[in-house]
């Protein structure tokens, strides 16, 4: 490392010699060396003064390269990359804006047959795939795949760079399937991750990554449709991989936290305690990877304290959930105001204050939580892809107090939220199940509340409309919808409603 800094250092004072002293003629080489030498330094040593003059030596760059000029599309995509990497570290939305648009306008400069169209192509659809995750707009996604579509088909059979291709647009049709729910893009995701993998045989250097690739898309199959099938594949997937990352390899801890995952959801659909143990086992070495400063250590710190929650809720092990909430509360440290997984980590937090209300009934552990909830969902304005989410989150938690203390402007909130929450939801979303879940929840509680609940029939009848819609969110997945199902079928049931016949056809 020393070395490098050293040499780098030494080449930077040669460029910007080298410049004063005869690149004014058209010192555009120089300038874009010295640039590219600048973020090299910057990615080795994250001094961000040294991205900020890279990104203003670009710019000089392509003031250079006027319309016309034949070196204006490479130099947009040199200024493009560099904001990119900017808004990654930044979360500017500025950034990203404006590197979408120079990378427009240099995939416009390549046409088809330009032998720089492909880069251009995997470079806007990654960009503006990122877009759709900050902000949520299907077009930007629907664009992203057409791109990358394009770019698969400029790498045929043989090509080096069709393992990548394959793979960047697997990942897209993934994330438009759990945004839409589309069983098409997930079974075309999985194909393309088997081929892949296909072009990456044992013992060649690059496996690891396919492999963890398709367990990934095979486990978001298993988690939509509950094959048994496609959840072994995927562990034996993440085995292998994890086998191909030894002690002391720098993918170790990620490839320990993919299999534990996996392991703990083989637990929930299975019961079978050693697999929870393992998890916990895999995601413990995992944390010990990533000390302190480590920039997965969030990742590993939530992941740990999850699996520990949970183990807490099937042993009941006290030490489980105070170990969980601790590890929560240094996860959350490591999110401050404005960093992009604070909402998460607020929402973990709360869950695990709310469990320990419920264990030992410290109230102050449930208000904690619901401010946390609250606090949350103000990170989320209208129109933000997640503020469905936190709405519910937050509902459920005051729910929760309802029970405990009956102050019904808890549930008339939560009622409030929820409603809120489904009509943030396309019709799609698989969150519409366990919002109309939540709801039904609501409406009961409303029901038992009543002072005369045998007359209360609304609430009831709309407690059992929304355990039917849940129910019939496809896209939900068919395990959960059986679920749903199941539990309609019991409370109509115990209330002995109207709908019992057609729950019991929705189960059959």
């Amino acid at each position: 490392m020393r070395g490098f800094q050293t040499d780098a250092d030494a080449a930077e004072e040669l460029l910007r010699e080298v410049l004063n002293c005869c690149g004014r003629d058209d010192p555009r080489g120089l300038l874009g060396n010295l640039g590219i030498l600048l973020v090299t330094r910057f990615e080795r040593r994250g001094n961000d003064e040294d991205l900020y003059r890279a990104i203003a030596l670009h710019r000089e760059v392509l003031a250079l390269c006027p319309v016309g000029h034949p070196d204006r599309s490479k130099s947009l995509n040199n200024l493009a990359t560099q904001l990119y990497t900017r808004f990654k570290q930044r979360g500017n939305d500025e950034d990203l804006d404006h590197s979408i648009a120079l990378q427009r306008e240099a995939l416009a400069l390549r046409p088809v047959g330009h032998p720089d169209r492909f880069q251009s192509l995997s470079n806007l659809a990654t960009q503006l795939s990122t877009r759709f995750d900050h902000r949520g707009n299907d077009e930007d996604l629907d664009k992203s795949i057409a791109l990358q579509r394009e770019a698969l088909v400029l790498c045929p059979v043989g090509h080096p760079g069709r393992s990548s291709s394959l793979n960047n647009l697997a990942n897209k049709l993934s994330t438009r399937f759990g945004h839409r729910g589309n069983d098409e893009d997930l079974d075309k995701s999985v194909a393309l991750q088997k081929e892949a993998l296909v072009l990456c045989p044992v013992g060649h250097p690059g496996r690891s990554l396919p492999l963890n690739n398709l367990a990934n898309r095979l486990s978001n199959r298993f988690d939509h449709r509950g094959n048994d099938e496609d959840l072994d594949r995927a562990i034996a997937l993440y085995r292998e991989a994890l086998a191909l990352c030894p002690v002391g390899h720098k993918d170790r801890s990620s490839s320990l936290n993919n299999l534990a995952t996996r392991l703990s959801t083989r637990f929930e659909h299975r019961g079978n305690n050693e697999y929870l143990d393992q998890s916990i086992a895999l995601h413990r070495e995992a944390l010990a990877l990533r000390p302190v400063g480590h920039k997965n250590r969030f990742s590993s710190l939530n992941n740990l304290a999850t699996r520990l929650y949970t183990r807490f809720q099937h042993r009941g092990d006290d030490e489980d959930l105070d170990h969980s909430i601790a590890l929560q509360r240094e996860a959350l440290a490591l999110c401050p105001v404005g960093h992009r997984y604070r909402f998460s980590s607020l929402s973990n937090l709360a869950a695990g204050l709310s469990a320990c209300f419920e264990h030992r009934g410290n109230a102050e552990d449930l208000d904690e939580g619901i401010a946390l909830q609250r606090e949350a969902l103000a990170l989320f304005t209208v129109g933000h892809p997640q503020r469905s989410m936190s709405l519910n989150n937050l509902a459920n938690q005051l729910s929760t107090r309802f029970e405990h203390r009956r102050n019904e402007e808890d549930l008339n909130e939560s009622r409030e939220h929820l409603h809120c929450a489904l009509t943030l939801l396309t019709q799609h979303d698989p969150l519409r199940l366990r919002v109309n879940s939540s709801l039904a929840d609501v409406y009961l509680s409303l029901y038992r509340s009543s002072p005369s609940p045998g007359e209360d029939t609304d609430s009831l009848d709309a407690a059992m409309h929304h355990l039917k819609a849940a129910a019939n969110v496809v896209s939900g997945g068919l395990r959960s919808r059986l679920k749903a199902g199941l539990r309609w079928v019991r409370r109509a049931d115990q209330h002995t409603h109207g709908t019992q016949l057609e729950a019991y056809a929705q189960t059959n």
